[in-house]
């Protein structure tokens, strides 16, 4: 098989635990891993790409969104800030050029590092798919319009904060 010169290689790095968390959200969708993070991430990149206002609030959303579910004790992922301390193994996704571009101009607006962009992306993403399908089977074709609707409003929800603070 010839490879798509169009596509490139980015490795994400995960603990065991996360690995894990993937792995059983891929098994329940009937998926593998690498298709389940790819679609979380092309769903996030469809909701932010079509919204120019809120992609340069999505990490600062996705940190508030940890913090209300910490306050109402549901588990949610700590970002991380520096590298993790647990040792972590690189995932790689191949991503086209223009997703890559796409990619690239996410992390700078957020001021934060490509593979923290991905890595919060697919993080979120399989929390938001544990909550709609409360960690049971699913098509993810039957949930995807779901997903997208529940990143929506995680990004709605930022952009109010936002115009709440700087009133």
């Amino acid at each position: 098989m010839i490879p798509n010169t169009d596509e490139r290689q980015i490795a994400i790095k995960f603990n065991d635990n996360l690995i894990s968390n993937l792995d059983c959200a891929a098994k329940a969708g009937e998926m593998n891993r690498n298709h389940l993070m790819l679609s979380l991430v092309n769903i996030w990149l469809n909701v932010l790409m079509n919204n120019s206002g809120l992609r340069s609030l999505f990490y600062i959303t996705c940190i508030l969104r940890t913090r209300k579910k910490q306050m109402e004790c549901k588990p949610a992922f700590e970002h991380e800030f520096t590298e993790s301390r647990l040792p972590e193994k690189p995932l790689p996704l191949k991503f086209s050029d223009s997703t890559i571009f796409d990619i690239d101009s996410l992390a700078c607006v957020n001021q934060i590092s490509r593979h923290q962009l991905l890595k919060t992306m697919i993080i979120v993403g399989v929390e938001e798919l544990r909550e709609l399908t409360e960690g049971k089977t699913y098509q993810f074709g039957a949930v995807e319009k779901k997903l997208h609707k529940s990143f929506s409003t995680i990004m709605e929800k930022g952009f109010k904060a936002f115009k709440a603070y700087i009133n």
